[in-house]
């Protein structure tokens, strides 16, 4: 006899506020949340925006979901879940009616939020190679780069801040 276990659809949102953790869980428990999601598969670098749509959720719990709350949404059948997206909230929306339920819409944005890591200052030296200081700059603000590909990699004629 096969296992029915595995083939049951869970999805988990965790939200991390600056007033602690929201959790959301949707199985096949009567008492689960509804979730719904949207997230489009790109291969490029550029950053996935998608929604995540929560239903009937506490109006309380909404009240502290801001722009650049981290959010993380894993999903998949029981027992083989993966992380869907992991990034941070761009924005929310005003709650709607959908019948006799409440939609609480948060658009999501993959990846760091590089908006919160403040500002930096960086010197280079006259001489300088352009792709190492793109490098270094990258590296300070915590960007990972795979692969950096410059046409014509000049050296500095003069120092630069």
């Amino acid at each position: 006899m096969a296992n029915i276990e595995q083939y049951l659809f869970e999805v988990n949102v965790t939200i991390w506020t600056s007033s602690g953790i929201l959790k959301y869980h949707q199985n096949t428990n009567i008492d689960s949340a509804h979730i719904h999601f949207s997230i489009p598969f790109t291969d490029t670098s550029d950053p996935s925006v998608g929604e995540i749509i929560i239903y009937n959720m506490l109006p309380g719990n909404f009240s502290r979901i801001k722009a650049g709350d981290r959010v993380l949404l894993i999903a998949g059948f029981h027992g083989d879940i993966g992380t869907v997206i992991d990034g941070h909230i761009y924005n929310t929306t005003t709650p709607t009616k959908d019948g006799g339920d409440v939609r609480y819409v948060l658009r999501v944005i993959d990846g760091t939020d590089y908006r919160r890591k403040g500002h930096m200052s960086k010197t280079f030296a006259k001489g300088t190679m352009i792709g190492t200081a793109i490098k270094q700059i990258a590296n300070s603000a915590g960007i990972i780069l795979n692969l950096i590909s410059l046409g014509n990699n000049i050296a500095l004629k003069d120092g630069f801040t």
